[in-house]
Parts: structure tokens; sequence; C-alpha cells
């Protein structure tokens, strides 16, 4: 009888964990990223040295300290001097974004350019069980935009950063984030500029149905589904239409991780205006140093072309 009693817990489980599920996914989306941080204050700040960074330049790490989003950490690149203040790009990409991504970027300009660091490391997953860790990570998943506009605040009240000039670029996950991101901003009080939507897309289920490569064929549409309802509110086809800014929207044609679908879903729910811009190439990686410096020539020209950066950035 020991197997009917597994199959009746098990079964009592999935039917309260179902009805969890659908209550969360009453809520309205925004209700659940709109996190307050509490007291915020600044509990690390050290430079970086690498020699593969381009010159010229100070590298910080910086870690704030708040008191109900947890940690926010961020890396810097700043010009050697600052004489006035200078626009500030936010830079949102994968899961383990850190420093070294600086020496792809082969001359920043007379901006500070910062990258984010999720809340959650793939390294934690191997540390932890998996049902306690995919909870762990829901958590942090609503955590970031929340965090991101946090950081984005303490950026505002250093004397050597444009307040008038910051925007965010999201890049393969950072692109998946964004929205829900500017959508927050509209509804704070719309102070983010010009935003870069890179290699992103729509629809959560079709997009982590791509993604689930190492899931038999058969349980990869239902794990889909599951994964999706999970981080709902974080799904960009409930932001986009509510983001309130210009957007710089770059697709690759053989894009391997984001389908077709999901691609065009993205376009056509990002308001006006927008520019899309479609490589002829596959998804963006570290790896690929080429097609990560030209986005980079490509996104820089069109926020001088938006007045976030200045020409001679």
């Amino acid at each position: 009888m020991r197997w009917m009693s597994a199959m009746l817990v098990g079964g009592a489980t999935l039917f309260t964990l179902g009805v969890w599920l659908i209550c969360q996914n009453e809520q309205d989306a925004i209700h659940t990223i709109d996190r307050s941080s509490g007291k915020v204050t600044l509990l690390h700040d050290s430079v970086l040295s690498n020699r593969d960074f381009p010159p010229n330049r100070i590298y910080r790490r910086i870690v704030l300290s708040t008191a109900h989003l947890g940690e926010i950490e961020a890396v810097i690149s700043q010009p050697e001097k600052i004489t006035e203040k200078i626009p500030l790009l936010l830079v949102m990409g994968g899961w383990e974004a850190g420093a070294k991504n600086f020496r792809l970027v082969r001359n920043p300009g007379e901006y500070l350019l910062v990258i984010y660091r999720y809340p959650y490391q793939p390294v934690d997953w191997k540390e932890g069980m998996a049902l306690r860790e995919i909870f762990r990570i829901r958590k942090a998943i609503y955590s970031v935009p929340a965090q991101v506009l946090t950081l984005v605040d303490w950026f505002r009240e250093q004397p050597y950063v444009d307040k008038r000039r910051i925007s965010l670029l999201g890049f393969s996950l950072g692109a998946l984030f964004l929205p829900s991101v500017y959508h927050l901003d509209a509804v704070r009080g719309d102070r983010l500029n010009a935003g870069v939507i890179a290699f992103g897309g729509a629809d959560l289920k079709d997009i982590l149905q791509t993604n689930l490569k190492n899931i038999n064929t058969f349980f990869r549409a239902p794990a889909a589904s599951a994964a999706a309802c999970l981080i709902r509110d974080l799904e960009p086809a409930l932001h986009l239409p509510h983001m309130q800014n210009r957007f710089l929207i770059i697709n690759a044609s053989r894009d391997e991780m984001i389908s077709p679908h999901s691609r065009e879903l993205l376009m056509c729910l990002t308001p006006e205006p927008k520019t899309v811009v479609t490589l002829e190439t596959g998804h963006i990686g570290t790896n690929k140093i080429e097609l990560v410096q030209k986005v980079v020539e490509i996104s820089t020209r069109w926020l001088i072309q938006n007045g976030v950066l200045d020409a001679d950035d």
C-alpha cells in the first residue's frame, strides 16, 4: 500500500502546486515585480585590474546592500578623468555576465559602462536541492527588475552621472528581462532613456521549449509550460506594450535560441518609436567576438543618433 500512499501524496502535492500557480497567475504582473528596496547602502567598492581590458579606464566592482532585495552587484568601466556629468549605459547580459566582457568593448567613450550581475548564478544550482533551487531561481528572477532600478537610482545620486542619459541594453537573457524593467520604470515615473533589446523575444513557453534541448522531446513541452507558468509575470509579452521610450531591436535571422514566432511577437508588441535591425547570423555569444563588436557598433551609433551618447563617444 506504500505505492498508493505515495501516489496520493504526490497527487495532493501537484494539486496544491497547481492551485497555487493559478492563484499566482491571477495577480497583475507589475504587482509581482514592483518591490521596494528599503534602505540602500554601498557595501563594497573595489578596483579591478586586467591587462585584457581597454586602457585609460578605471574598472570597479560594487555591491549594494538593500533591506528587501538582497545584495546588488555590478562592475563598472569609467573614464580615468571625469570632468562633467556623463551618460550611463547599463548592460544586462547572460547569467554569468561579468567584468571579463569589458574586453569586448574595444573603444569605450566618455560614458559609464555598467554590467549588472544577476542575483542567482549557475553554481548555486549545483550546490542545492533541485526543488528548493527552482523556487530560489523564481524569487531571484522576480527581484531583477526592482534590483536594476535600485542600481540605477544609486547611480543617479552620483555627481558624475547625467540623470537624463541613462539607458539599458539587454542582450540575450537580458533582453527577456528588459521589457519588465522599462514597464516598471514607466509605472514609477519614466526616467530611463532609450533602450536596446538585442537577440530577445516574447512567449516564454516558446523560448523555453526551444532551449530545453537536454529534456526528452516527450516531456519538453510540459516542462516548458510549467517553467513559463512559474515565471509568468516576467513574460515580455505582458510588459512590452507598456514600455514608454524609443527602442532599438536587434534580431538574428538564423537565431537558434529564439524562434521566428518569438522574434516577430517581440517586434509587434514593442511600441513605436522603434528601430529594427536584422543581422544575417545566429545567436550572440561572448565567443563570437566579431558579432559582439558589430552589435556594440550598431548600438553605439543608434544611441548617438538618439541623443544618449555624444558623437565623439
